[in-house]
């Protein structure tokens, strides 16, 4: 058998130790044994090798060429060893890894990249991986463990015995009218107000939830809402409401994606919550670190 499978890492770092000082007294006090076990422990490490690692003499102590040489690689691969058993023990607290997140666009454009900025700023080595999908989609992949994280609008209570949820916002529901609306300068308006109005909204499949609640609220202030166009995406929506096409009723959170639109409060106060879903049986060990960051904020 190669006769360095008998030396064991202490060894090494006891040789280590004789080199940098070149006193067996001083390499013995620094690791808390005695001079004599410290003086054994290299003999042994000699006659292990078959190599004259030092020059002794009663005046000093020396490396020989062959010892340097060794004391240089055994110092190099003692630090790869001390970085893998740093890296494992990360890994093992969540200080290391990576997240995949979900999210649907311009609903958490308000909050998103301050949340990555802060847990980037406290979790710098975990990479953050963000993709864009439908609602649908999104609770799709959280199911199957293409996701870690989600975030969607919460319509209806959760019913799920795999997926954990947790509201983290309650957004104010708003009017969107085109700045030359005749109600676009008001503070608040009723629903009913639009009852007759031209409306659009985001297509069904790319959001089910939030278009049911959407039909229902309408309903509850007495109409059935006159949708003329349906579009992708939120973003195209408010699109065509800044063109004329119709009003619309969207979260607050979504007002910064475009300037020449009016956000109007409505008269009952209408709200959603924004939430995060994670999976219950999650084995990634970012996923409680970046949940628990969102729980108290």
């Amino acid at each position: 058998m190669n006769p360095i499978y008998y030396l064991n890492i202490r060894q090494l770092y006891y040789f280590v130790s004789v080199a940098e000082t070149l006193n067996f007294t001083k390499a013995a006090q620094a690791n808390h044994i005695a001079q004599t076990a410290m003086s054994q422990n290299i003999i042994s490490i000699e006659k292990q090798l078959n190599i004259k690692l030092f020059e002794r003499s009663k005046k000093k102590v020396e490396l020989t060429n062959v010892g340097h040489q060794l004391y240089t690689d055994v110092k190099r691969e003692l630090s790869r060893l001390e970085d893998m058993v740093s890296r494992a023990q990360r890994l093992d607290k969540g200080f290391e890894g990576e997240i995949k997140i979900g999210f649907q666009g311009v609903h958490e454009s308000a909050y998103l990249p301050n949340i990555i900025k802060d847990f980037k700023y406290k979790y710098s080595n975990v990479v953050v991986e963000l993709d864009q999908k439908s609602p649908e989609k999104l609770e799709e992949e959280l199911e199957s463990g293409k996701m870690d994280v989600i975030f969607t609008f919460t319509t209806e209570k959760l019913d799920s015995k795999k997926v954990m949820e947790y509201a983290f916002s309650k957004e104010e529901i708003c009017a969107v009218l085109p700045k030359t609306h005749n109600l676009a300068g008001r503070k608040k308006v009723k629903r009913s107000a639009f009852a007759n109005e031209p409306m659009v909204f985001v297509k069904p499949e790319n959001g089910q939830g939030t278009y049911k609640k959407m039909l229902e609220d309408c309903e509850k202030a007495g109409f059935t809402p006159n949708i003329v166009t349906t579009t992708e995406s939120v973003e195209s929506a408010i699109m065509l409401v800044e063109a004329g096409v119709g009003v619309g009723f969207f979260p607050k959170c979504c007002s910064g994606v475009n300037q020449n639109v009016r956000f109007v409060a409505l008269e009952n106060d209408d709200t959603v919550d924004l939430s995060i879903r994670w999976r219950r049986d999650s084995i990634n060990t970012i996923t409680p670190l970046f949940v628990d960051m969102i729980k108290a904020m």
